[in-house]
């Protein structure tokens, strides 16, 4: 062999280990590449390979249909080579964006983890899909089923918090983790009361819970006053919590009534003359009953020199007028109820002439008579709940709403519009106490601890040590109760938000399952037909 045919060959072999070694890199490059592409396709719910395929397109980097087909072949046998690191980066893409999705179909109106995960997974499979729109459309309906049950199982089999435990968190009811996912959890966490030192841990958590509702109930009334308005503070329970919210509404009753002013003058009197004419069917009877209860609560006070109501006289009568309707109207003889009605008709007479001559006075009394008739259901369950100094549960709440409700037959409760009864309820069901306590329970683990500690008092005293510090940190901190309601709640949040994903990439398998079980179609008969020909 010449030198010649040695450095040609020495040359080729040098060149091939460059090549090898470049080989690697290459290597490297096109999984990263496919890597990307893969989290780019849960991220974009199926669209990322056609984004792609069309901004290469777009700076002359090949045609669209050329650069997806070889983008989805690229991504395909990506997959095949690395099933598990491709399902992982498709669904942790997916995730933000389901997130996302989720939350601006919560400010649309669509709520519930079966409808949102139904639209997204149609979505999804729309993006996912390949050929026609027929055979796309085909792929959404799929995907969005397949969406839509796995995101309403993952709703009914994994702890979340409740729609009632957010509503009560919002009024600022800090809530132990059992009481806010509810279910199973919560029973548990009910039961674990009885457990000697951790259950005192945890009954000092729900105690606590139990005074933020009385302070939400209370502070439902305050609110409406508006501005100015003080919130009761966190160390007031019971009756000092109530006497917190009598004073605010007794300071604002004060400033208010000394401004009342009502003129019952010409006017008012023609509008008495109109009630009567429009309440002739109430009969001889009916109106004198009418005509008797005008001059008492009324004419009795009204001088003929001064036609002018003012301040406490007139905030009698408006009180008296209001309380002789709401107890006629409340009759089940039907004369009585229009009896009821006419007498609403003077009370809204008066105050329209309350308006007329003070406006800014008569709508601050209005809020504040409405603020009053809100605190009424907290008064009742403040005294129903006088051995334990006035803190009251939420069924002691909602008998007080009850007991409050003026309307006739208790229709407000019926249809649960009394004062205070939608807080009541969502009180009942989030801190209700479910499971009764005969402290038998109780006094079996009290025995059993101390047989324990007999035995072993340095083993045992320093898991009862340790137990009791974590169940501080969870109970007695806000970090430890959101981390471990975070925790409870993270796999139904999961499922919701991974089923999009899981249902597209399952509608190929199930859309071929589906095909075999069919009758062929017209035009796949003609293909056969053709084939064997």
């Amino acid at each position: 062999m010449s030198d010649a045919d040695n450095l040609r060959k020495l040359k080729l072999l040098q060149a091939e280990a460059r090549l090898k070694a470049l080989q690697p890199q290459e290597q490297s490059d096109s999984y990263i590449t496919n890597l990307v592409r893969t989290a780019g396709q849960g991220l974009s719910f199926g669209f990322g390979d056609e984004l792609e395929a069309r901004v290469r397109a777009s700076i002359g980097d090949g045609e669209y249909q050329k650069n997806l087909t070889k983008i989805r072949s690229e991504i395909s046998k990506f997959a095949e080579e690395n099933p598990k690191t491709a399902i992982a980066a498709e669904i942790g893409g997916s995730l933000p964006t389901a997130a996302l999705g989720g939350a601006g179909l919560a400010r649309l109106g669509v709520k519930g983890a079966m409808k949102v995960g139904g639209i997204e997974g149609a979505a999804y499979g729309f993006g996912k899909g390949e050929g026609d729109l027929t055979e796309r459309g085909k792929s959404a309906v799929t995907s969005g089923v397949l969406s839509a049950g796995g995101a309403k199982v993952g709703d009914i089999v994994f702890p979340k918090v409740t729609e009632a435990a957010k509503r009560l968190m919002k009024e600022g009811v800090r809530l132990t983790p059992g009481q806010r996912v509810g279910g199973i959890v919560g029973e548990l966490e009910e039961r674990a009361t009885s457990i000697p030192i951790i259950g005192d841990v945890i009954e000092s958590a729900q105690q606590t819970a139990m005074g933020d509702f009385n302070r939400a109930a209370i502070n439902t009334s305050i609110r409406i006053l508006g501005k100015g308005a003080k919130k009761v503070p966190k160390n007031l329970e019971g009756q000092a919590a109530y006497q917190f919210a009598k004073d605010q509404l007794d300071e604002a009753y004060t400033k208010v009534i000394p401004k009342l002013k009502a003129n019952v003058g010409e006017d008012f009197e023609n509008g008495l003359v109109k009630i009567v004419e429009n309440n002739l069917d109430l009969g001889q009877d009916g109106l004198k009953t009418f005509q008797a209860k005008l001059q008492k609560i009324l004419a009795s006070k009204v001088t003929s020199k001064d036609k002018i109501l003012r301040g406490e006289v007139l905030k009698d009568i408006d009180s008296s007028l209001g309380l002789e309707a709401s107890n006629f109207k409340r009759s089940a003889n039907p004369q009585d109820r229009n009896l009821g009605e006419a007498l609403q008709d003077v009370q809204n007479l008066l105050r329209e002439s309350m308006k007329g001559t003070n406006p800014q006075a008569s709508r601050e009394y209005k809020k504040v008579q409405r603020a009053f008739r809100t605190l009424l259901p907290v008064r009742k369950a403040t005294v129903a709940a006088i051995t334990r100094e006035g803190r009251f549960t939420p069924a002691q709440l909602l008998r007080g709403s009850r007991a409050t409700d003026r309307s006739r037959d208790k229709i407000a409760t019926a249809t649960g519009n009394a004062p205070l009864q939608e807080l009541g309820s969502v009180g009942q069901e989030v801190i209700g106490r479910t499971i009764p306590d005969s402290g038998s329970a109780e006094r079996a683990a009290l025995m059993i601890g101390l047989n324990q500690f007999r035995q072993n008092p340095g083993a045992v005293g320093a898991l009862g040590l340790l137990s009791t510090l974590g169940a501080g940190s969870v109970y007695k901190n806000p970090l430890g109760r959101s981390l471990v309601t975070q925790s409870l709640a993270a796999p139904g949040n999961i499922s919701r938000l991974g089923s999009p994903v899981v249902g597209a990439m399952s509608t190929p398998t199930v859309n071929e399952q589906i095909s075999r079980r069919l009758p062929p179609t017209i035009e796949q008969l003609r293909l056969l037909e053709e084939r064997f020909r």
